[in-house]
């Protein structure tokens, strides 16, 4: 088993106006598909974050210890969330949390890496896949690799990211890892449906007009307890917010 000690200046910390420390990469071969995290407990009185990114030649990557579930996906929320992204992900998050006993993974993403829709972020270069631990794709591979055509491409990387929160007494083992041939694609996102505000131009333009207003009311209310419910935000604040940001 590999782990570091660390010793921080805080002053020089605070001097540099870091707000995370770098990370510290370590590369090593082992038959264990494993993540040690009781160690990291040690002097750990409060919850503990980790995000991990697993990367496989076919399918996600799964716990064997412990359960894994995804965190909502494809739920329609008001347009405001835009605004209050942070917020809003780390309280559908806690939600999730507590709600499983503080007992799980949350898959929140798991995906081919040769398409995407929609896509989350750019393409990993060569370089970036190498230094991420991609050792299984040979030179000749590597020669054909072009990042212009990438989406376009069957890759035989696949990307898994969990997000952990763990305390003593709700992780009593370190983390066991399986790879599966499961390739269906998943990712944490949300719908932002905007309302028509341009002006009317139909015949019967009245009729019309006020249905749709009733179709929209009916469609924010759905929307606030979908965040409620996301969230436990208070839904009484939530449609406050709407009326406000009409």
């Amino acid at each position: 088993m590999k782990f570091f000690i660390a010793k921080v200046n805080l002053e020089e910390f605070d001097n540099q106006g870091f707000k995370k420390l770098r990370p510290i990469s370590i590369a090593y071969k082992s038959s264990k598909f494993m993540l040690p995290i009781r160690l990291g407990m040690t002097n750990a009185e409060k919850e503990q974050d980790l995000i991990v990114y697993l990367l496989s030649p076919k399918g996600r990557v799964q716990l064997t210890n412990y359960r894994t579930v995804e965190i909502p996906s494809g739920e329609e929320v008001p347009a405001f969330v835009e605004n209050e992204f942070a917020d809003f992900y780390q309280a559908t998050f806690e939600t999730v949390y507590e709600r499983e006993n503080k007992q799980v993974a949350v898959l929140e993403y798991t995906w081919n890496m040769g398409k995407c829709d929609p896509c989350s972020a750019d393409p990993l270069s060569e370089e970036e896949l190498k230094q991420a631990g991609v050792f299984w794709l040979d030179d000749e591979y590597w020669s054909n690799y072009d990042s212009d055509s990438y989406w376009s491409k069957d890759e035989d990387v696949f990307l898994t990211r969990l997000h952990i929160r763990y305390t003593r007494n709700k992780f009593p083992e370190d983390l066991l890892f399986e790879p599966t041939f499961g390739d269906r694609d998943f990712q944490g996102r949300y719908i932002i449906r905007r309302p028509y505000t341009g002006n009317s131009t139909c015949e019967d333009s009245v009729e019309k007009v006020e249905k749709y207003k009733e179709r929209l009311a009916e469609r924010r209310e759905k929307e606030a307890e979908t965040l409620a419910n996301l969230t436990k935000w208070n839904i009484n604040e939530i449609r406050a917010e709407i009326a406000k940001n009409k």
